[in-house]
């Protein structure tokens, strides 16, 4: 489906703070996840993305293990065409013969893409790793290791994307202007992308709100229930029979790629009631994933709450938190730095050569909050969802208890190109730190949602 290449209702706003002027997405689904702006100020080009995954390519810029023979972790390259990545795992796990939790990796990917990312697999041999074989997945450049790959275990990304099905019209230079203000401004909100709520159904959030607040019934129904146009037929009829309470009627006409719903279901028909249980049946990093979710969703309202009140992203004011550069050059999200009046001055510059960065909660259990200001911003925000810390200590699910981080307000986009392809089609080549959505700069050329384009 084409997105519309502008939108009347999109309302452009003046802040000086950070010398841009910003427009309202207008898109309810965008809004309902907390992303409210546009960073340029272009009419939308429309055009589909992902019409075939090979239109959406992602390579994981990676910190290697070091190689040792006596290692206890295989690592292995997996480039998988059209694999979510906690489906891949299952299906990995389950042809080694091990237990999901022992095969690694650094971040999740998207289904409909190629993605190249390292996995590990503790107490699998190299052999038994170079001998499995799976559709659309090829497994490369395998050795031993002492340690795996875990969640965060990455440098950045690096994306090649093509734009298809562009509406006919003066879209290229359209395209290009947008390019060029990407280019002068280094970057645009760090904003979550629409896929961390779910590509098709984001209903994550809404999950990981309902898990905090110890509602698990409705987490459950959340995540079997309420069908999306797009999602085919038997899915739609699948979850419809669950939500009348047919559990046997919409297991059977649940479609077998399901598998995680299908888990779930299967075990309430034996254990009506327990949706604690429910819950716990699905693989811990994706139910994991839920509580993110909300952090998630709380960080894209803090960021919109300091754009509107015109503060800064790309420099700290007294009360920011900032994050310094790390040994390998990204955020370092584990030691934020507070800003006060006599560092200012310095941080400041640290932020304008990219070796510090302004900072943004997701709000957990330990998570600093900013003080001025900014610290007002984040403290309205939470007070509005009725929290405290203690809400994100799980106590039935000791596992999801989630610290939070603090992380960067401003997505850094480094090692970009941007060229028209044919009357129709372009193509976007850049390369993000690790935890920043490549849908969230694409974005800003077709100026629609990206779930109108997947």
């Amino acid at each position: 489906m084409a997105s519309p290449s502008g939108d009347p209702r999109n309302e452009v706003i003046d802040y000086p703070a950070e010398s841009r002027t910003l427009q309202r997405t207008g898109d309810p689904i965008e809004v309902n996840v907390g992303i409210d702006f546009y960073y340029t100020t272009a009419k939308g080009i429309g055009g589909r993305i992902k019409a075939s995954a090979q239109d959406f390519e992602v390579r994981e810029v990676s910190d290697y293990p070091t190689k040792a023979e006596d290692g206890d972790h295989t690592i292995a390259t997996i480039k998988s065409t059209n694999w979510e990545t906690n489906r891949l795992v299952r299906k990995l796990s389950r042809k080694l013969g091990i237990s999901r939790t022992r095969v690694g990796f650094a971040g999740t990917k998207d289904k409909r893409a190629v993605t190249t990312q390292l996995m590990s697999f503790r107490r699998a041999s190299v052999d038994d790793v170079s001998n499995l074989h799976l559709t659309d997945v090829e497994i490369t450049d395998i050795y031993s290791a002492r340690r795996g790959i875990q969640l965060g275990d990455l440098i950045g990304n690096e994306f090649t994307i093509v734009l298809r099905e562009i509406p006919e019209g003066d879209w290229q230079q359209r395209f290009e202007t947008t390019a060029q203000q990407l280019n002068e401004a280094g970057g645009i909100p760090n904003y979550f992308g629409i896929q961390r709520f779910g590509a098709v159904r984001p209903v994550t959030h809404t999950m990981g709100e309902h898990i905090v607040n110890s509602r698990f019934k409705e987490a459950v129904e959340a995540y079997l229930y309420y069908p999306e146009k797009e999602e085919s037929e038997d899915a739609q009829a699948a979850r419809l029979a669950l939500y009348k309470g047919q559990l046997q009627d919409g297991l059977d006409i649940m479609p077998t790629h399901m598998s995680f719903e299908r888990s779930m279901v299967e075990y309430l028909m034996h254990n009506p009631e327990d949706y604690i249980g429910a819950l716990k049946v699905l693989p811990i990093n994706l139910t994991l994933m839920f509580v993110h979710a909300y952090q998630s969703h709380l960080f894209n309202r803090i960021l919109t709450r300091r754009i509107e009140a015109g503060l800064p992203i790309t420099k700290p004011v007294v009360g920011d938190f900032i994050l310094p550069r790390s040994k390998l050059g990204v955020p370092d999200q584990d030691n934020p730095v507070p800003v006060g009046e006599q560092n200012l001055e310095k941080i400041t510059k640290l932020c304008g050569k990219h070796k510090a960065f302004v900072s943004i909660p997701c709000f957990g259990t330990e998570v600093p909050l900013a003080e001025g200001e900014p610290g007002e911003i984040e403290a309205k925000v939470i007070e509005e969802e009725g929290l405290d810390r203690d809400r994100f200590i799980v106590p039935e699910i000791p596992r999801l208890t989630t610290r939070g981080i603090r992380r960067e307000a401003f997505c850094h986009i480094m090692d970009s190109s941007y060229e028209v392809l044919d009357e129709s089609s372009a193509k976007v080549q850049f390369r993000l730190y690790k935890g920043a959505y490549a849908t969230v700069v694409v974005r800003e050329f077709i100026k629609g949602s990206a779930l109108s384009t997947s």
